[in-house]
């Protein structure tokens, strides 16, 4: 496989087809680039405080502003809008030493403006922190594994920051219906259609309405959807400013906002687990810019060996379900700045999904259980 990104045919590629000395980036990857990336990523005052220790943190974009959302624990920790983009920090730490993490999750309806402001911001985080952590980009519903084990759940909302938080007063309020359904790495949280055929005997759901906020438990869910469903009633209660509460005792109100019926009409068991996306055999691909054009040619699949990795390159591996690009630590400025854009395009060109989870990692920093499993040679 030989994917060639040509942007000039005689000159080295540089990005724009102008020769890189004769622009004003060549010095991009320089330690006084780094230096001045840095010092201006040190003026964002949502970054205070981080690096010193293990915390969790997420912030959400708000016309282009990075804006505290919730921190590991919270109530609001894994509850997202899916009009909204938002930034999660995560720091650990592991065999002794203090691991950096950065995911980026983009809802289903955010803007472009927030797509590109979060992208930036995470850039501007690694900066912050010496390139140390790895970068991952999310998109809702297509997860990946090592971002949901973040959370014991996760709760997907309509809206977004326009709409995220009215107070319930004078104005109308629209009920929302939720469904509580167990997954191999916890439980997930969806909004579904508000009718009684949405339902199942397998799942909890969740009549977010005025002023009940209805919980109602299936007779065959699991302990782990009830736990779950019961913590995101009493978490809406707590955003309705005392003008709704968690109703467990289920009554006529409730089947007549759901268009009529009762738990007769409740048909079959639902899905005990959502089931995963599957990793495929695993291709690993090199990005180069040393032939004056940047290309991306394949180096094995299968059996992948660590020696396959070039430290003088950008390598990529394709396991379908997820992607991953790794920066090699003497990859040129060109290759590691472009890496996560050319992965768009490859996906792109391939007929694959826009949404399939990235994530960057540099060399001697892996922290990853699925790339270790893939070169535990």
């Amino acid at each position: 496989m030989l994917l060639l990104l040509r942007l000039s045919a005689k000159k080295k590629w540089d990005g724009d087809g102008v020769p890189l000395e004769e622009s004003n980036c060549a010095g991009i990857g320089s330690d006084e680039d780094k230096a001045v990336r840095k010092a201006a990523a040190t003026t964002e005052p949502a970054w205070a405080g981080l690096g010193g220790g293990p915390m969790q943190r997420c912030w959400r974009i708000e016309q282009f502003q990075v804006k505290p959302w919730a921190n590991g624990g919270d109530k609001l920790w894994g509850n997202f809008f899916d009009g909204d983009s938002y930034i999660v920090y995560e720091a650990a730490i592991e065999n002794d030493l203090l691991v950096h993490r950065v995911y980026i999750w983009l809802g289903s309806k955010t803007t472009a403006d927030e797509k590109g402001t979060a992208a930036y911001k995470m850039v501007e985080l690694d900066d912050l922190l010496d390139g140390a952590p790895t970068q991952h980009r999310e998109v809702q519903g297509c997860e990946s594994s090592q971002f949901k084990n973040l959370f014991r759940h996760i709760a997907y909302q309509s809206g977004g920051i326009e709409t995220g938080f009215h107070h319930v007063g004078r104005v109308a309020y629209v009920s929302k219906f939720f469904r509580v359904r167990k997954t191999k790495t916890g439980t997930r949280v969806e909004e579904v259609e508000k009718s009684v055929s949405s339902m199942n005997k397998g799942d909890c759901f969740i009549l977010d309405s005025v002023p009940n906020i209805y919980v109602w438990f299936g007779e065959n869910c699991s302990p782990f959807e009830k736990s779950a469903a019961g913590t995101f009633a009493e978490n809406l209660e707590a955003q309705r400013d005392g003008q709704a509460h968690a109703e467990f005792n289920i009554d006529d109100k409730f089947w007549a906002e759901l268009g009529g019926g009762d738990d007769s009409q409740v048909a079959g068991q639902g899905a005990d687990k959502v089931p995963e996306p599957e990793l495929g055999e695993g291709i690993l691909m090199k990005l180069s810019d040393s032939s004056g054009a940047l290309t991306c040619t394949e180096i094995g699949r299968g059996d992948l060996k660590k020696a396959m990795l070039d430290s003088a390159e950008v390598m990529i591996l394709d396991l379908t379900a997820e992607v991953f690009i790794w920066v090699g630590s003497g990859a040129s400025a060109g290759e590691s700045r472009n890496a996560f854009c050319t992965i768009s395009k490859f996906l792109k060109v391939n007929g694959r999904s826009p949404n399939t989870p990235i994530t960057m990692l540099k060399e001697g920093a892996v922290k990853n259980p699925v790339w270790n499993q893939i070169f535990s040679d």
